[in-house]
């Protein structure tokens, strides 16, 4: 997720989604937008929890893959082993396209939060509270939505990190038994 900001849904005095909001009781509205609030807190430190997941499995497949490298390295200048230095160049490789992938998932990006900025209302500071509240908790709707979107969508770069960080050894080994 990495914060980055995300424009503010703009209030008018008919929401969008098609819901008729006046007449609607004013402890109803405000119970559904205080829900939509919820929810986007809730999905915000979620997001936040899988950008750290990601980033501490990027930061250890990179770690681990630049060790590799130095290894290949050190041991390439003492020693004839051209099967044992492919095979770690090879798990190196594997583990730093892991990494990239979970960095990648970590990027910034867009994410809706819950509130609006104050200009966000101008437009509809004659209407009914009500009112108000129902095209808050629709743009709830919406930012809930988009969110639910980039999640999913985020979570396969980490799959293919982890994939690629539990192959590496195998992809290792296949190359040294190959080159051996």
């Amino acid at each position: 997720m990495t914060v980055a900001a995300s424009e503010d849904a703009q209030m008018t005095d008919s929401p969008d989604d098609g819901i008729d909001w006046t007449g609607v009781d004013l402890e109803v509205a405000r119970h559904v937008c205080a829900q939509g609030e919820t929810y986007l807190k809730a999905q915000q430190q979620s997001a936040t929890a899988a950008d750290q997941r990601a980033t501490t499995m990027a930061s250890i497949l990179a770690v681990t893959s630049a060790a590799l490298v130095a290894a290949a390295v050190n041991y390439a200048t003492k020693v004839d082993g051209a099967a044992l230095v492919a095979a770690l160049f090879a798990t190196a490789a594997c583990l730093l396209a892991g990494a990239m992938s979970a960095f990648w998932a970590a990027r910034p990006v867009d994410f809706a939060f819950p509130g609006n900025s104050p200009e966000s209302y101008y437009t509809c500071l004659n209407s009914d509270l009500a009112t108000v509240l129902g095209g808050e908790a629709e743009n709830y709707n919406r930012h809930i939505e988009a969110n639910n979107r980039l999640m999913g969508t985020n979570q396969w770069p980490v799959r293919i990190a982890m994939g690629l960080a539990v192959l590496a050894p195998l992809i290792g080994a296949l190359v040294y038994l190959c080159g051996a």
